[in-house]
């Protein structure tokens, strides 16, 4: 019994030493192998800018050191080891490649400038003339670009800046990087914002490509055990994160109209020829966006004391739903033209159509809250408002909500700014809706400026007016853009101005608006009309103009 204890000791002591030294060397080889890669990771560019290495890998800030290569060989370094990856338009030979990305340049102008575009041949002689006149991004900077060895490149934020101030310069910037107080010109009659350029000649774009030294040892080693697991930077690389992987990411496009009011003689026209039709000529365009926005100038229904001027049937919202509108303001002057009850109704009916009212509610507080809508996971915020003092109804009525009573959102500077600021975090977007101004008056007021720059100061991106029933012009204000009013889009009014009209429609994505075009309307027979070719022409030189003449 003795010695079988003892040997029965002896043997679990063997297996404990032998457990100990299998540890000790899964340990020391998990350590070789599986060691975290050397920091920072050393990634090369083909260009005489870090610029666009630094866009691309902003997550990774701190985590890797870039390279900009403008005359070394690429190749070498990688051989070498030297770099551990290399980012270019051309890759160099040896090394497998893997498509990362797109770099698609715009070649941009003041947004009132006159050129619509430009040539390859024209830019190309702009620049080997070192042209001043030509502002490149340093991010477009890429050695096969043919304006690689440009004397100057400058950061995108001070192009753009640049650009939409001085009306003699361009500039070329990533596409995606473009700002609503710009103008995209067509190259070679393509058009870059059309994400069809990619398999088109479209002359000022560059694949990019991203290729790994050749692997160690132990990198082979790792990656055998890993199963083909691919390597965490080209994920990260050939995924949405990488801002350059799609140029197209994400985006939405937003159309903003004017002054929508379905009685009097809007009303007999849509009994007579069906509320669809009120839409017919400008549905088409409307519904091709993502989503839509009016000013509702009347209640819905047949409910409600007739205080004042409008109302609409029900069958009326048939036209705003045939037109593709999602939100309407409420918050103007007419909302509650058959008291509260008869806005109240109006509200019902938007909602069994799918459709946000904004700027009006059961009390103040429901009435200053937000609309918020999700659109290809960009998320939009809408707050509305109205001056007070043209408000009139035959008889005492608040108008504006209280915290008992129904009504609007009255234009107070401390609301625009509460709102706003408290929304600003919560969306990538934020479009402010006003009612005010002074009837059939080109010029803004200084109340309307003063309202308009709060919003914008406050984060709004889009601040869009109402109720002159003529066009007023447009300013970029900041990262703001500012249409002082849009004009009737349907109504009945022969005065002059009331019929001429636009449309505004926005490129939007998450880090905020790309662009913005003007479509101009003509109310023909309390029809709004998509204008084309002279008469087109005509009133958007006359919205230039009101634009231009901002004081």
């Amino acid at each position: 019994m003795l010695v079988f204890t003892t040997f029965a000791g002896k043997r679990m002591l063997g297996m404990a030493l032998a457990l100990i030294c299998i540890i000790g060397v899964l340990s020391v080889t998990g350590h070789l192998l599986f060691r975290q890669q050397p920091q920072p990771i050393r990634v090369g560019l083909h260009s005489s800018s870090s610029a666009l290495a630094v866009e691309i890998l902003r997550s990774y800030a701190g985590e890797v050191e870039i390279v900009a290569l403008a005359g070394e060989d690429p190749a070498e370094l990688l051989a070498r080891g030297e770099l551990d990856y290399l980012l270019s338009g051309q890759g160099a030979q040896g090394f497998e490649q893997r498509i990362v990305g797109h770099v698609v340049a715009a070649a941009v102008a003041n947004y009132f400038d006159p050129r619509e575009e430009i040539s390859l041949r024209e830019l190309e002689n702009l620049l080997a003339q070192g042209s001043e006149q030509v502002l490149i991004s340093e991010e477009l900077a890429l050695g096969n670009f043919f304006w690689s060895g440009h004397e100057s490149f400058l950061p995108t934020a001070e192009v753009v800046a640049a650009v939409a101030a001085d009306a003699h310069l361009l500039g070329l910037i990533p596409l995606q990087r473009r700002a609503p107080a710009l103008r995209v010109l067509r190259v070679e009659g393509f058009d870059p914002r059309e994400a069809e350029v990619l398999g088109s000649n479209y002359p000022l774009k560059s694949r990019l490509t991203v290729q790994k030294r050749p692997p160690s040892w132990r990198e082979k080693l790792q990656a055998f055990l890993a199963k083909g697991q691919e390597d965490v930077l080209i994920s990260y690389l050939r995924s949405a994160a990488n801002p350059y992987w799609d140029p197209w990411h994400a985006q939405a496009k937003f159309g903003a109209a004017g002054d929508v009011m379905l009685d009097r003689d809007v009303k007999k026209a849509g009994l007579e020829k069906g509320w669809e039709w009120l839409f017919a000529e400008a549905a088409p365009m409307l519904r091709s966006m993502d989503f839509t926005f009016c000013n509702l100038e009347c209640p819905l229904g047949s409910k409600g004391k007739f205080i004042n001027m409008f109302q609409a049937p029900p069958e009326a919202i048939a036209g705003i739903t045939y037109a593709g509108f999602d939100v309407v303001s409420l918050a103007n002057n007419h909302i509650l033209d058959c008291h509260h009850e008869g806005m109240q109704e109006t509200i019902e009916i938007l909602a069994e159509n799918n459709i946000a009212g904004v700027g009006a509610g059961g009390n103040i507080e429901e009435a200053r809250r937000p609309v918020i809508i999700e659109v290809n996971r960009i998320t939009i915020g809408f707050v509305a408002y109205t001056e007070m003092w043209f408000v009139h109804a035959r008889e005492p009525i608040s108008w504006q909500a209280t915290e008992v009573e129904p009504g609007v959102v009255p234009a107070r500077l401390d609301y625009v700014w509460e709102d706003i600021t408290a929304l600003r975090s919560k969306v990538d977007i934020i479009v402010a809706s006003f009612h005010w101004g002074k009837e059939y008056e080109e010029e803004p007021t200084a109340e309307q400026k003063a309202l308009a720059r709060t919003a914008v100061d406050a984060g709004a991106d889009l601040v869009l007016g109402h109720h002159p029933h003529v066009l007023q012009g447009i300013e970029f204000y900041k990262q703001g853009v500012i249409a002082y009013s849009l004009g009737n889009f349907v109504f009945d009014q022969r005065l002059p101005g009331t019929q001429e009209s636009m449309v505004l429609e926005f490129t939007l994505s998450g880090t905020g608006v790309l662009d913005m075009s003007i479509h101009p309307v003509y109310i023909q027979g309390m029809q709004p009309v998509i204008l084309a070719g002279n008469r087109k022409a005509y009133l958007y030189k006359r919205i230039r103009e009101l634009s231009l003449h901002l004081k």
